[in-house]
């Protein structure tokens, strides 16, 4: 089941990386970031959840290497505000989550967290200022 999970995360992360090009207009760049944060936010919480997955995947790595507009900066507040919202112990479990010993909710909670209006302004305001 483990297998399974990293793979799936790291085909995610894979899947959303669009052709490499530094000529994207502002509401591209959000997008590209909030991926990255997603990319992010799943790595991060499936290694907390579980620190026997080794996550080897380079996506994030990808991101900032060929995305100008992605530096070690931006990372790092991404990261600041992931750590904040403490997904794995967050929200109170769902009716599947309680039946299903030892789950998480991690990807549902890193897409609403990829899509919230919090990312959305922090990228607009702060990274992409």
């Amino acid at each position: 089941m483990g297998i399974k999970i990293i793979f799936i995360a790291i085909f995610s992360c894979l899947l959303i990386i669009v052709p490499f090009n530094n000529s994207f207009n502002k509401k591209q760049k959000i997008e590209i970031i909030k991926e990255f944060a997603l990319c992010d936010c799943l790595m991060k919480n499936y290694h907390k959840s579980d620190t026997s997955i080794a996550l080897n995947d380079v996506s994030l790595s990808v991101y900032m290497t060929e995305y100008n507009f992605i530096d070690f900066e931006s990372a790092k507040l991404i990261d600041s505000i992931i750590s904040e919202l403490n997904i794995i112990n967050e929200r109170p479990k769902s009716h599947t989550q309680s039946v299903v010993a030892n789950s998480n909710q991690i990807f549902i909670d890193c897409i609403t967290f990829a899509n919230s209006k919090r990312l959305e302004i922090v990228i607009k305001n702060e990274i992409l200022k």
